[in-house]
């Protein structure tokens, strides 16, 4: 059970003050992480428990390990201000700012102070979850919807996690079921209307969608009834898991119109090599890899040539998922259910390969895999050309991953860039690998 220690900062109501323990500085709880547990669920149950703080976590901010080692995290932990009638407990005292914070999550830590002290807005990148009456305008909304389904909310709304991209919540209805609450960025603003267009076209291979707002980023989901096939999935359940991708693909092959009025961006594999070179501009930036202006030519010119070839093939243009592993497929009663199609694009079928064999614990044999696919696929266009060239194609589909993640990095609080920035350097390093 790993700990990690978390700081935490709670300002009084109306920020006028910040708790600090009997030092002065900001108090800290040791976190021990369940196999279930993220850092907002842990800090809840504790400050609950130990102080009879109903508290709502604005954001958990995690610093990076140093070295990237697997230990060594630290977190701040930054509340909504207290209700008026909660008293700290003892050897807690309000009081201004420590003069002194803690090195790895004092910058952020002065971030939220001085926005706090000088009534300012929050930057505009900053989470919509991260902000001051979030969390009720979500839960009212919540408790009314399923009010509406006739399935009233039979216990808390619990907030599972929050991070750059999204916040998930969980809440029991009273007919014995439950139901997920799910937010996402501006960037993925589109989430809510293609699930819910796809569960009007292809209900059998999304969640039932209890709910939506469009313009907040919103979605009600019933819970599928278990958990994604994860690496321990079968050599059956990955081939089921693809078939029903690609029968999604399938489906929406010839309907560009529709997905574009859905908000589904087009991402032609003619424009993939421009794509990289906008997206390597300033690695800064999406703290990506500096790449030397020769060795990012070649590359860019190879995935140009490689994507004009793969045009060739002959395969259609249809929906991609975006972000396609096995933790994005459950299964209900034995048939798979595909989630979270934020990166949701419309492009070559094939792109969508990257996540799926890029995992180094990705499970299964490949080539039964790269099979499967190819099968499937052969009933919407011409594959048996392609049946060597899995190599070739992954990096094409590395590529396509590295411009998706260089577009969530910058469309972050820069503070927060670290949590997705891993994916700009490690598909940048899956294509570099495979071009000459």
């Amino acid at each position: 059970m790993p700990t990690i220690p978390a700081h935490l900062l709670v300002p009084s109501h109306g920020h006028h003050a910040v708790l600090v323990d009997a030092d002065g500085a900001l108090p800290t709880l040791d976190l021990e992480l369940d196999d279930d547990d993220t850092i907002v669920l842990a800090v809840r149950r504790m400050l609950r428990s130990a102080w009879n703080l109903a508290s709502i976590v604005l954001e958990t901010h995690l610093s990076p390990a140093p070295d990237e080692a697997s230990e060594g995290h630290v977190a701040l932990a930054v509340l909504d201000e207290t209700d008026p009638s909660w008293s700290p407990p003892p050897g807690m005292r309000w009081d201004q700012p420590p003069r002194q914070l803690p090195e790895r999550i004092g910058r952020r830590a002065v971030t939220w102070l001085d926005e706090w002290q000088s009534r300012t807005a929050p930057p505009p990148l900053r989470s919509r979850w991260a902000r001051h009456g979030w969390h009720a305008r979500a839960t009212a909304w919540i408790v009314a919807a399923l009010e509406d389904a006739g399935r009233p909310a039979a216990g808390e709304v619990e907030i599972r996690r929050q991070w750059g991209i999204s916040a998930t919540a969980r809440v029991p209805t009273a007919d014995g079921g439950t139901a997920w609450f799910k937010a996402v960025c501006p960037h993925f603003d589109a989430e809510v209307t293609i699930t819910r267009f796809l569960h009007t076209v292809v209900p059998e291979a999304v969640p039932h969608v209890i709910a939506a707002d469009d313009d907040v980023g919103w979605l009600l989901l019933d819970d599928v009834g278990v958990g994604p096939i994860g690496f321990d999935a079968t050599e059956e359940q990955l081939a089921r898991a693809i078939r029903r991708l690609v029968q999604i693909q399938a489906e929406m092959v010839g309907r560009d119109g529709e997905l574009r009025a859905v908000g589904v961006a087009h991402r032609p594999l003619r424009r993939l090599a421009d794509d990289v070179a906008a997206a390597m501009t300033d690695p800064g930036a999406i703290e990506g890899p500096h790449v030397a202006l020769t060795r990012l030519a070649e590359v860019v010119n190879w995935v140009r040539r490689q994507s004009d070839w793969l045009v060739g093939i002959g395969l259609p243009e249809t929906l991609l998922h975006g972000d396609f592993h096995v933790f994005n497929v459950l299964e209900r009663n034995g048939a798979p259910v595909i989630i979270d199609w934020s990166d949701a694009a419309i492009s070559h079928p094939l792109l969508e390969i990257g996540p799926w064999f890029g995992h180094p614990k990705s499970p299964g044999d490949p080539d039964r895999a790269w099979s499967a696919w190819l099968d499937a696929l052969s009933s919407i266009g011409p594959v048996d050309s392609l049946r060597e060239e899995r190599e070739r194609v992954s990096a094409l589909a590395s590529a396509f991953q590295l411009v998706s993640y260089a577009g969530i990095v910058r469309n972050l609080e820069p503070a927060n860039r670290h949590q997705l920035s891993d994916g700009v350097r490690e598909f940048w390093g899956l294509l570099d690998a495979r071009v000459p």
